[in-house]
Protein backbone atom coordinates (compact mmCIF):
# COMPACT_ATOMS: atom_id res chain seq x y z
CA UNK A 1 0.00 0.00 0.00
CA UNK A 2 1.32 3.42 -0.93
CA UNK A 3 1.85 5.92 1.87
CA UNK A 4 -0.33 8.32 -0.08
CA UNK A 5 -3.21 5.84 0.24
CA UNK A 6 -3.13 6.13 4.04
CA UNK A 7 -2.73 9.85 4.61
CA UNK A 8 -1.75 12.52 2.08
CA UNK A 9 1.96 13.17 2.02
CA UNK A 10 3.11 16.77 2.41
CA UNK A 11 6.21 17.78 0.47
CA UNK A 12 8.09 21.05 0.88
CA UNK A 13 10.31 22.03 -2.06
CA UNK A 14 13.11 24.64 -2.09
CA UNK A 15 14.24 25.39 -5.65
CA UNK A 16 15.49 28.67 -7.08
CA UNK A 17 14.60 27.82 -10.69
CA UNK A 18 10.97 28.99 -10.97
CA UNK A 19 10.20 26.79 -13.99
CA UNK A 20 11.45 23.63 -12.25
CA UNK A 21 9.77 24.64 -8.99
CA UNK A 22 6.41 25.12 -10.73
CA UNK A 23 6.83 21.86 -12.67
CA UNK A 24 7.61 19.88 -9.51
CA UNK A 25 4.69 21.46 -7.68
CA UNK A 26 2.26 20.62 -10.49
CA UNK A 27 3.54 17.08 -10.96
CA UNK A 28 3.46 16.23 -7.26
CA UNK A 29 0.04 17.82 -6.76
CA UNK A 30 -1.29 15.84 -9.73
CA UNK A 31 -0.01 12.69 -8.01
CA UNK A 32 -1.93 13.39 -4.81
CA UNK A 33 0.71 15.12 -2.73
CA UNK A 34 0.20 18.29 -0.69
CA UNK A 35 2.96 20.67 -1.76
CA UNK A 36 4.36 23.92 -0.42
CA UNK A 37 7.27 25.72 -2.03
CA UNK A 38 10.09 28.12 -1.29
CA UNK A 39 12.18 30.00 -3.86
CA UNK A 40 15.36 29.76 -1.78
CA UNK A 41 16.89 28.30 1.36
CA UNK A 42 16.02 31.18 3.67
CA UNK A 43 12.38 31.04 2.57
CA UNK A 44 12.38 27.28 3.35
CA UNK A 45 13.67 27.89 6.87
CA UNK A 46 10.95 30.52 7.34
CA UNK A 47 8.31 28.11 6.02
CA UNK A 48 9.48 25.38 8.39
CA UNK A 49 9.28 27.75 11.34
CA UNK A 50 5.73 28.89 10.60
CA UNK A 51 3.88 25.96 9.05
CA UNK A 52 3.11 22.43 10.18
CA UNK A 53 6.01 20.13 9.34
CA UNK A 54 5.99 18.27 6.03
CA UNK A 55 6.61 14.57 5.56
CA UNK A 56 9.68 15.23 3.40
CA UNK A 57 11.87 18.06 2.09
CA UNK A 58 13.19 18.40 -1.45
CA UNK A 59 16.14 20.83 -1.45
CA UNK A 60 18.06 22.16 -4.42
CA UNK A 61 21.76 22.00 -3.53
CA UNK A 62 22.82 25.16 -5.39
CA UNK A 63 20.68 28.14 -4.37
CA UNK A 64 21.79 31.74 -3.86
CA UNK A 65 22.05 33.00 -0.31
CA UNK A 66 21.54 29.70 1.49
CA UNK A 67 22.32 26.40 -0.23
CA UNK A 68 20.36 23.20 0.20
CA UNK A 69 23.24 21.78 2.27
CA UNK A 70 23.05 24.82 4.58
CA UNK A 71 19.29 24.31 4.90
CA UNK A 72 19.97 20.65 5.71
CA UNK A 73 22.45 21.67 8.43
CA UNK A 74 19.85 24.02 9.94
CA UNK A 75 17.13 21.37 9.75
CA UNK A 76 19.33 18.73 11.42
CA UNK A 77 20.34 21.16 14.21
CA UNK A 78 16.73 21.83 15.19
CA UNK A 79 15.14 19.07 17.35
CA UNK A 80 11.72 19.87 15.82
CA UNK A 81 12.93 19.14 12.26
CA UNK A 82 15.99 16.91 12.78
CA UNK A 83 14.28 13.68 11.73
CA UNK A 84 12.65 14.98 8.54
CA UNK A 85 13.53 12.94 5.45
CA UNK A 86 15.43 15.03 2.90
CA UNK A 87 16.20 14.62 -0.78
CA UNK A 88 18.93 16.92 -2.09
CA UNK A 89 18.47 17.79 -5.76
CA UNK A 90 21.65 18.62 -7.68
CA UNK A 91 22.36 19.77 -11.21
CA UNK A 92 25.52 17.68 -11.52
CA UNK A 93 26.76 14.50 -9.92
CA UNK A 94 30.11 16.15 -9.26
CA UNK A 95 28.63 18.79 -6.96
CA UNK A 96 30.13 18.15 -3.58
CA UNK A 97 27.82 16.85 -0.89
CA UNK A 98 29.97 15.86 2.09
CA UNK A 99 29.62 12.17 2.84
CA UNK A 100 29.34 12.89 6.56
CA UNK A 101 26.02 14.61 5.90
CA UNK A 102 24.66 11.39 4.45
CA UNK A 103 25.87 8.97 7.14
CA UNK A 104 22.95 7.44 9.02
CA UNK A 105 20.56 10.17 7.96
CA UNK A 106 17.43 10.33 5.87
CA UNK A 107 19.25 12.15 3.09
CA UNK A 108 19.18 11.15 -0.52
CA UNK A 109 20.69 12.81 -3.60
CA UNK A 110 18.83 13.04 -6.90
CA UNK A 111 20.68 14.30 -9.99
CA UNK A 112 18.94 16.59 -12.51
CA UNK A 113 17.52 15.81 -14.94
CA UNK A 114 15.54 13.04 -13.29
CA UNK A 115 12.39 11.11 -14.08
CA UNK A 116 9.26 11.90 -12.15
CA UNK A 117 8.82 8.20 -11.35
CA UNK A 118 12.27 8.16 -9.71
CA UNK A 119 11.35 11.13 -7.54
CA UNK A 120 7.97 9.61 -6.61
CA UNK A 121 9.64 6.32 -5.65
CA UNK A 122 12.14 8.11 -3.41
CA UNK A 123 9.42 10.15 -1.73
CA UNK A 124 7.36 7.02 -1.06
CA UNK A 125 10.39 5.12 0.24
CA UNK A 126 11.57 7.84 2.63
CA UNK A 127 8.10 8.77 3.89
CA UNK A 128 7.19 5.11 4.35
CA UNK A 129 10.28 4.48 6.50
CA UNK A 130 9.74 7.70 8.45
CA UNK A 131 6.11 6.92 9.18
CA UNK A 132 6.97 3.33 10.17
CA UNK A 133 9.52 4.59 12.70
CA UNK A 134 6.97 7.05 14.09
CA UNK A 135 4.44 4.25 14.60
CA UNK A 136 6.79 1.97 16.55
CA UNK A 137 6.71 3.93 19.87
CA UNK A 138 2.90 4.17 19.65
CA UNK A 139 2.51 0.42 19.12
CA UNK A 140 4.91 -0.37 22.00
CA UNK A 141 3.10 1.93 24.44
CA UNK A 142 -0.25 0.52 23.35
CA UNK A 143 0.94 -2.99 24.32
CA UNK A 144 2.05 -1.91 27.81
Amino acid sequence: MSTTDVDPVTVYIAEDNPILLQGLERALTANGYNVDTAADGRAMIELLSQAPLPDILLLDVMMPGMSGVEVLDTVRANPRTAELPVVLITAAAEEVVPGSLLDGREVDVLVKPFRLNDLLARIESHVGRSRSRAEIPHSISARN
